[in-house]
């Protein structure tokens, strides 16, 4: 298989520059032409739940701060968290605490308590004041969907994941578990917020991203593309030598 290869991968995966000639990942790191840091939140029309619309959930995100009133309103419940798989010990941990507060609506296949897995994940979500929007891992980089998906909801998300969340997503809109110390430091501030509808929606108020951060990575994306396409087949191809085609047999599936 000698043709270009680009590697993209929707999880949590480092690139192996080995294998491929460029790379569009959540990484942080610099590699001349080869490689974009592209978060999976920017895929416009990538789908896991059957109702999921990441165009649909980008564009009421990016307008959730227009009408405060009617969103706080239109609450019917504290928070909701929409789980596949429990493969995260920190989401575990928080949910736990925070059902102490509040009940928690889990209407994932994992920590299910409202009967069975919901069907859309949208309608449910946005009837709670609150989103528990963890990552399933916390890696600098590392931003999908989920953040995105809670402010199109209309709720203030509860986010971990990205230490450095705070470069696309404004921080004064959600709560930064990594601001704090501590859980139960996140829970005392979602605690006040909750009992406090100005806080609330002080909150709903501030725009979801930071300006100008979204326009510059799909610019960027564009750019990238084309360069590889750009070029004549065999010199866009930077994977070369015998000892790259004995570590590839290696690792060959």
């Amino acid at each position: 298989y000698q043709c270009v290869r680009i590697f993209y991968n929707a999880e949590n995966f480092a690139p192996d520059f080995n294998l491929c000639d460029y790379a569009i990942g959540f990484d942080e790191i610099t590699f001349g032409d080869r490689y974009i840091r592209y978060p999976l939140y920017l895929i416009s029309d990538y789908t896991y739940y059957a109702n999921d619309n990441y165009e649909q959930d980008f564009i009421l995100a990016t307008q959730k701060h227009l009408e405060p009133q009617s969103v706080l309103e239109n609450k019917e419940g504290f928070c909701s968290m929409v789980v596949s798989r429990g493969d995260c010990e920190e989401r575990e941990t928080f949910f736990n605490l925070l059902n102490q507060y509040k009940t928690v609506a889990s209407g994932g296949r994992w920590k299910n308590n409202v009967g069975r897995p919901v069907a859309d994940k949208f309608e449910f979500c946005k009837k709670y004041k609150f989103s528990i929007a963890f990552e399933n891992s916390s890696t600098p980089g590392y931003t999908t969907e989920k953040l995105m998906q809670a402010f199109g909801a209309g709720t203030v998300p509860i986010y971990f994941g990205n230490p450095h969340i705070s470069e696309e997503f404004n921080t004064r809109s959600f709560v930064n578990v990594h601001d704090y110390q501590s859980f139960n430091e996140v829970i005392e501030a979602i605690k006040k917020i909750d009992e406090d509808d100005n806080l609330y929606l002080a909150m709903i108020s501030e725009p979801a991203f930071v300006e100008g951060s979204v326009e510059e990575k799909r610019l960027e994306l564009e750019k990238f593309i084309l360069n590889i396409f750009n070029q004549d087949p065999k010199k866009a191809i930077r994977r070369h030598g015998q000892l790259i085609a004995k570590y590839e047999k290696k690792y060959k599936v």
